[in-house]
């Protein structure tokens, strides 16, 4: 077989390799397409499952799974979620790796006693359901005066923990025996307070 009569051949093979490849792509974008309408119709229904969720529990929410990875539910149970978090001066940022559990995080903007009590309560509320890791719950607190850090309040069985962390490492911790006691030290010493009165307080939270 001569040179030209070889290449000839190669094209006629090419192009029919080329041929296979389309064929092949409007397959893949059928598929495509059947898996994007399936999933709209998983989506729909999971937003139902979530409407009736929400709807059985009346004025008693089920923190428990308001607390869930929010893969796992409709975009409605985010909302719905955020919204009573934010009741209750706090946010959910990400995903727990070791709890599965969304990661929640306050912070503290003044020095009065009616903003300590706020979050006494507001921590009291979620704590039953935020599942322990390495036998402690946590939170992460937000509007801190340092840079290059982070701090987490951690909840063990016996006190409380105010924690600095460096690079995911701990460098500094103070332990309290009551949840007053660490919010206290949080509003003076970690947390930019720069409001003060306990009006101010109330005017930034409505």
């Amino acid at each position: 077989m001569s040179i030209d009569s070889r290449i000839e051949l190669l094209r006629q093979q090419l192009k029919a390799a080329k041929q296979k490849i389309a064929k092949a792509n409007k397959s893949v974008e059928r598929a495509e397409e059947k898996l994007e309408v399936a999933q709209d119709e998983a989506d729909a229904i999971q937003y139902e499952i979530d409407q009736e969720l929400i709807s059985s529990w009346g004025v008693t929410p089920d923190w428990k799974i308001l607390l869930d990875d929010p893969e796992g539910h409709s975009s409605l149970m985010y909302d719905y979620a955020n919204s009573l978090l934010n009741k209750l001066g706090m946010w959910a940022v990400g995903v727990h790796l070791g709890t599965k559990q969304r990661g929640l995080t306050f912070s503290m903007q003044t020095l009065s006693n009616v903003e300590t009590q706020f979050y006494t309560d507001a921590i009291n509320t979620t704590l039953p359901y935020i599942k322990s890791f390495e036998g402690k719950k946590t939170y992460n607190i937000g509007n801190i005066k340092d840079q290059d850090c982070a701090y987490s309040l951690s909840i063990f069985n016996d006190y409380f923990s105010v924690q600095k962390q460096v690079w995911g490492s701990v460098v500094e911790e103070h332990k309290f025996p009551t949840l007053w006691a660490a919010l206290r030290h949080i509003q003076e010493n970690v947390c930019d307070t720069a409001i003060s009165s306990d009006d101010n307080f109330i005017e930034h939270q409505s």
